[in-house]
């Protein structure tokens, strides 16, 4: 965004003409009209174009274009963003609706040629759009396509070759996550991208991309205009990594200081041991491939060139200290891995899988921050514990070349974050608010807060992210800093279709249900069972939870059956429950409707009176009698 040409010690601007407008309030609270009253079309150029840089939504933009030529030639000066609503997604998602998508691109360009933020994130764009987009917003500082699916591996070419082309001088900001048909050279053409001569890249995201079998760019020296220098933030989430690829990442980005690998599995190849039948070593997500202690060489067999490099480099020893394994915390729970035997192969995996994460982040001089979250618990302890002998080895003989301050990682403190467990989580917060403290009101979000978007989103094996871990657990303040600071989705379904708002029900966690709430969770959004929010806390005995929801629920139509599979309501949850006092409560806020309520049948034409019956529950069936009369 160009910097701003007002000059704060001006004299006091007087209009050239006034307006009459309503707003001020009286004495009594009534409107009464100002005596000097102002148009907005009155205030110049710059004040305008600051103005309208602060309209995201395209479709604000659209109307304001609309209203007045004036506006629409501002529209046309100012650093505007383009961001597409969540209506709009859900609109032009639909394939009938391509020609549609065509006009919002071709708006964009004719109608915001000096846009600094393009936000179309989850469109069915295609190659040929975004070539449009992008080579008629040459001054796009921000470019965020997460979740266009129809994108090509082509996507991250286009912008490195529109960026050669003269235009996207100043982008900061690229995330082209779940595109996913993306490759791994997407992240060779961000690598270029961000070296480029006279480039400002920041940062980008990217997710799901496989770089076990492709090396990335190799380190170059920067160009004399800076290249490259400015690259701080990288984030991989859910990307398939191999040594080789996060060695070579690393030798790529020297001056890198936030590192994202959240959901990411690092897979190392190891020789089995003579007369081991193990099956071949899994990967880091959610815990596969090693989560054991010490373990040694795999049983004797010889190591590898590379891991041999890395250890001689770190000088570990073969077994992890007993003090070194970290004890399990919150945040440890389906997301953590078993111990595995310490002589086992998968535990000398984790070992491998430490020592490679060390050496990348000892290469990286500037590190403050690598976040791991959903890798093993192996890897976790054999990285903190190299972290913990270089830096005390730095301390007992330093080197010339951390006398400046710039030491090595152990040095600098470097943080590994886990957003499962709530210290990294409020860590991450801090580190955010950090970035944020000194920018001016209604400045651009940093990169570091998309960065941090990324990696809250990540998702292990079973598809749990962060969000829905901070949820089971409990954790009301861990799920107020995801949510609210760090911008996990509350939408996010696992495996088995279940929201963060689901398991938080089904755990009893009223605080943390009422959280997701507040961040606009669906209290309706059923799992792939069919079972609800409701459903599950009515089935638990939750009535804290059932109470919560009933409040948010109010004058919804919770109680029809056909909002639930096979037809169970929370009312014949409580019934199995033999909950009474969950189900009076379902039947007194269901006021009107609660004789039909306790009349309906699911599939089996079963009641809640006949479940009750069946399960001998005479109090229960007093009362569903008494509701049904």
């Amino acid at each position: 965004m160009r910097a701003s040409k007002l000059n704060a010690n001006a004299l006091e601007w007087v209009p050239s003409h006034r307006t009459l407008f309503h707003g001020a309030q009286g004495a009594a609270g009534e409107e009464v009209p100002l005596e000097g009253g102002l148009s907005l079309l009155d205030a110049p150029k710059e004040v305008l174009a600051c103005i309208l840089s602060h309209v995201e939504a395209a479709d604000d933009l659209c109307s304001c274009a609309a209203a007045c030529r004036a506006l629409r030639e501002a529209i046309a000066e100012a650093p505007v963003s383009a961001r597409v609503t969540p209506a709009q997604r859900r609109s032009l998602s639909d394939p009938s609706k391509q020609p549609m998508l065509k006009l919002l691109t071709d708006w964009v360009v004719d109608r915001c040629p000096n846009a600094a933020t393009l936000d179309v994130s989850g469109l069915p764009l295609e190659d040929g759009q975004l070539r449009q987009l992008l080579r008629g917003l040459p001054r796009l500082g921000w470019v965020d396509v997460e979740g266009c699916k129809k994108l090509t591996a082509a996507a991250a070419r286009l912008l490195l070759e529109c960026a050669q082309g003269g235009g996207a001088p100043q982008l900061r900001w690229v995330n082209v996550q779940r595109c996913f048909q993306l490759t791994a050279s997407c992240l060779d053409d961000l690598l270029r991208l961000a070296r480029l001569p006279g480039g400002c890249l920041e940062g980008f995201a990217a997710s799901h991309l496989s770089l076990a079998a492709a090396p990335c760019v190799p380190r170059a020296p920067a160009p004399a205009a800076g290249g490259g220098a400015a690259l701080r933030i990288v984030a991989l989430t859910n990307c398939a990594l191999a040594p080789h690829a996060l060695l070579a990442l690393a030798d790529a980005c020297p001056a890198l200081e936030h590192l994202f690998l959240g959901g990411g599995a690092l897979r190392v190849e190891l020789p089995a041991p003579p007369g081991d039948g193990e099956a071949g070593e899994g990967s880091g997500s959610d815990g596969e491939g090693g989560g054991g202690g010490g373990g040694g060489g795999g049983g004797g067999a010889a190591a590898p060139a590379w891991l041999s490099s890395i250890e001689q480099r770190l000088g570990l020893p073969l077994e992890l200290p007993a003090e070194a394994w970290p004890a399990a915390g919150p945040g440890a729970g389906r997301g953590a891995p078993a111990p595995l035997p310490r002589a086992s192969r998968a535990a000398a995996a984790a070992r491998a899988r430490g020592l490679v994460l060390a050496a990348a982040a000892l290469a990286l001089p500037r590190l403050r921050v690598l976040e791991l979250t959903f890798f093993d618990a192996g890897a976790h302890a054999w990285l903190g514990h190299a972290l913990g002998l270089h830096s005390a080895r730095e301390r007992a003989h330093p080197s010339p070349a951390d006398d400046g301050g710039g030491g090595g990682s152990g040095s600098r403190g470097l943080q590994v974050w886990d957003l499962c467990r709530p210290a990294c989580v409020q860590a991450a917060a801090r580190e955010l608010a950090a970035a944020a403290r000194g920018l001016g009101r209604g400045a651009p979000p940093p990169p570091l807060a998309a960065a941090l978007r990324a990696a809250a989103n990540c998702s292990s094996a079973s598809r749990l992210t962060p969000l829905h871990v901070a949820a089971e657990s409990g954790c009301a303040a861990t799920v107020r800093a995801l949510a609210f600071d760090l911008g996990a989705s509350v939408s996010a379904r696992d495996a088995h279709g279940q929201q963060p708002l689901f398991l938080s029900c089904e755990a009893g966690a009223a605080a943390a249900a009422a959280a997701l709430l507040r961040a606009g969770a669906c209290a309706t959004a059923n799992t792939t069972s069919g079972e609800s929010p409701l459903y599950i806390a009515s089935l638990k005995g939750h009535r804290a939870c059932v109470q919560l929801l009933l409040r948010h629920l109010a004058g919804a139509p919770w109680h029809h059956s056909s909002l639930y599979g096979d037809g169970f309501t929370p009312l014949m949850a409580a019934a199995v429950a033999d909950r009474v006092d969950v189900a009076a409560l379902l039947l007194q806020e269901a006021g009107a409707h609660a004789r039909p309520l306790a009349l309906a049948t699911n599939r089996y034409g079963q009641s809640a009176w006949q479940i009750a019956a069946r399960k001998g529950c005479a109090q229960m069936m007093r009362l569903l009698a008494t509701a049904a009369a």
